[in-house]
């Protein structure tokens, strides 16, 4: 499970560097304006969008704590899936066995 956990801290940790990336190159507002103008961009969109919800659902039925669950639910929608992937790694332990796969 250590050897999971450490790839999807690698994966959160080269999303991020991309998003920083990316930041650098041009301005997130105008590329979405870019994005949205494209029905497949919207649909992007939206897939991102329910993947966070989906993803919140995971965390508030998971999380023992409600705080740890705002903590994580309400900066996933800005922050994004290297956010996620940090709770993931984090939790993964106990997800685990609370599903019963240990």
């Amino acid at each position: 499970m250590n050897a999971l956990r450490f790839l999807l801290a690698l994966c959160a940790l080269g999303l991020a560097a991309l998003i920083v990336w990316a930041t650098a190159q041009a301005n997130m507002f105008a590329s979405f304006g870019t994005v949205l103008a494209d029905p497949w961009g919207i649909v992007a969109i939206v897939d991102l969008y329910l993947g966070f919800i989906a993803i919140s659902v995971l965390v508030w039925m998971l999380e023992p704590d409600w705080r740890i669950r705002l903590a994580t639910i309400l900066p996933t929608f800005i922050l994004g899936n290297p956010w996620v992937i940090i709770w993931l790694v984090w939790r993964l332990p106990m997800i685990v066995r609370r599903v019963g796969l240990s």
